[in-house]
């Protein structure tokens, strides 16, 4: 068996190569292989639309994902979230604990003109913490909520889905990762391009307009 290059060893390098499609000798079925056994189980839970990357106005992507997270062996604790979709070039932003800033107090807020709340008690941001070890079997669930600067690209449209990698890296720096399909929202770039667009004329005013000529 050949040699794998050194670069194969980097897994969310490897995550990101498979979701963008490029070719390459290492598959999905290669990178479950050569993973150690997870530490904790991520499901997506909720409605279709829980789990969403949306528009933000004036620019940038909003990204929420509705999870359970099942600890299935000790010792482990949370110490960071991650999330890779096809068009990011950049680490998703999460939003701090509102309870640690100056703004309303248990309350998530995404930026933008209309920014979109959440109440701090359903959201799980704030319980990343890799001092604080979980017992076997300790079950959260919540919305996990950031953003980005990028843009969703154009090729993908409302209404559809794209795949994605949602990863939990523990205390020890390991990232445990499970695929998830997150659905695709431009209502709000939808909107936009509808204020914008020039104003038509009813058929009523056209009319009486023919009319006197």
């Amino acid at each position: 068996m050949a040699r794998l290059p050194h670069w194969t060893k980097r897994r969310d390098l490897i995550q990101q190569i498979l979701q963008l499609g490029i070719p390459t000798d290492v598959t999905r079925a290669d990178l479950l292989a050569s993973s150690p056994p997870s530490k904790i189980r991520i499901d997506c839970i909720g409605g279709v639309s829980e789990t969403s990357a949306f528009d933000l106005d004036p620019g940038g992507t909003g990204y929420m994902a509705s999870l359970s997270l099942t600890v299935l062996r000790k010792p482990f604790a949370i110490a960071a979230f991650d999330l890779v979709l096809p068009w990011m070039r950049s680490r998703v932003s999460w939003l701090s604990d509102p309870a640690d800033g100056d703004g309303p107090r248990n309350t998530y807020q995404f930026p933008g003109r209309h920014r979109l709340e959440f109440p701090r008690d359903v959201a799980i941001n704030h319980l990343a913490d890799a001092q604080q070890n979980l017992p076997v079997g300790k079950c959260i669930e919540g919305l996990l909520l950031g953003y980005g600067l990028e843009s969703i690209p154009d090729c993908f449209k409302h209404g559809g889905y794209a795949v994605g990698q949602l990863g939990v890296v523990d205390q020890f720096g390991q990232e445990h990762s499970a695929e998830i399909n997150v659905w695709i929202d431009r209502s709000a770039k939808i909107s936009c391009n509808n204020l914008n667009r020039p104003l038509r004329k009813s058929l009523v005013v056209r009319h009486a307009v023919g009319k006197k000529s």
